[in-house]
């Protein structure tokens, strides 16, 4: 997880992100980036399973397909329907998650964890191209985070918890935050100063 004291050092799109609403007063203290590295070793298994899904769908497409003279071809008949749907719907999903590594690497580059002068602040990966949410914590939130000690010696930082109702209408929720932090020591004492600055 890399660490940055200047604005200069962010990419110029986090950089206008943060100078756009940084008070006038206000400077960056410390700021990090998740290492999608971390993550990207947990996901060694869905990538495989991705890969075998694709090569599962052409595989059956070359045995049972019906390659198409016309795209109306891929409807004509029932069975036709049907094994090229379920190829392409395969191989769809396949991709999908022999892509996550790709994924994963988008979402940390457009997500960074921020301490400033005067507040924390979570600028985070929003759309599938290069949009960002900006969520500021002070006050409340400040004195009532939670840290959560990982078993690797990493920390969480909980700053919010956002609760909603999923798609089948139960009650659901999501941290907020910063997440797997490989300077502990850094991060709660930025998270202790802030406390100080506004008990």
């Amino acid at each position: 997880m890399n660490e940055y004291r200047l604005l200069s050092q962010l990419s110029a799109k986090l950089q206008r992100v943060l100078s756009e609403r940084f008070t006038t007063d206000e400077m960056l203290v410390v700021a990090w980036q998740p290492d999608s590295k971390e993550y990207q070793a947990h996901q060694g298994a869905i990538r495989i399973f991705g890969l075998l899904m694709c090569a599962l769908s052409v595989g059956l497409y070359l045995a049972y397909g019906t390659p198409p003279s016309t795209p109306l071809d891929l409807v004509r008949t029932s069975d036709a329907f049907v094994i090229n749907g379920i190829c392409i719907t395969w191989l769809l999903v396949g991709l999908y998650m022999s892509c996550i590594s790709i994924r994963s690497k988008s979402w940390a580059r457009r997500t960074l964890y921020v301490f400033t002068t005067q507040r924390a602040v979570h600028v985070g990966a929003r759309g599938f191209l290069d949009g960002h949410s900006f969520e500021a914590f002070s006050g409340d939130d400040l004195r009532k985070a939670k840290i959560l000690q990982k078993p690797n010696g990493r920390i969480d930082i909980v700053l919010r918890v956002h609760r909603f109702k999923d798609e089948d209408g139960d009650p659901a929720s999501e941290n907020v935050g910063f997440f797997n932090i490989s300077n502990p020591n850094l991060a709660t004492g930025q998270l202790e100063r802030l406390r100080g600055g506004h008990a």
